[in-house]
């Protein structure tokens, strides 16, 4: 048994657009152990990864700990950037705590690594939600360029909030805030708002 989505993204930046293609894919291979599987990619090179893949094992443990490992691979031609991650995940009631470190081995800009704090809220199911995200480190979990990999440190923080507009049909707003340290003497700030709408089938 499993699970796959696929997704079509749009997004318009410094007068360029651009369409990203997106599969995800859940296998299961027991009730606690299940595989995560993810393929992104951009025909264009103007400001979007051109090529992400992934790879994560999930696998929840006794008092409802949530274990994972995983791998994930970014293509900027003509660079390779290798990333490993995993997540220690817990719940309890209709709560979710999360966190998930990122270590980054980048040949060009050297090894960078991303700690994210991850706390959600459930409501009517699991398709309705309310999520806290909060971080720090050096790898853009936000960023879409490859000049994002060429900063010292960043701290960010967010939210968003799923839910049902129609049957089977959601909605998820979000906003994330980032501030970025670029050198010694610049910083700037980014601003992310999204918008994603989902059709249950």
């Amino acid at each position: 048994m499993g699970l796959l989505s696929r997704r079509i993204n749009f997004a318009n930046r410094f007068s360029n657009s651009e369409f990203q293609f997106e599969a995800d894919a859940y296998v299961l291979f027991t009730t606690k152990t299940y595989l995560y599987l993810e393929r992104r990619f951009c025909r264009r090179k103007s400001f979007s990864r051109t090529s992400r893949a992934g790879i994560e094992l999930y696998h929840v443990f006794p008092f409802d700990v949530e274990l994972s490992v995983g791998y994930r691979y970014l293509y900027f031609s003509p660079n390779k950037v290798n990333i490993y991650t995993g997540s220690l995940g817990y719940y309890f009631d209709d709560y979710w705590l999360s966190f998930r470190p990122f270590f980054v081995n980048d040949l060009n800009n050297g090894n960078k690594s991303t700690f994210t704090f991850i706390g959600r809220r459930y409501f009517v199911d699991s398709e309705n939600y309310l999520t806290l995200r909060f971080g720090f480190g050096s790898y853009p979990v936000s960023g879409s360029t490859q000049a994002d990999f060429f900063r010292n440190d960043s701290k960010f923080i967010g939210v968003d909030y799923q839910f049902y507009i129609f049957d089977k049909t959601t909605i998820q707003l979000g906003f994330l805030y980032e501030n970025e340290e670029l050198n010694i003497n610049t910083s700037r700030s980014r601003y992310n708002f999204s918008v994603a709408v989902q059709k249950i089938l």
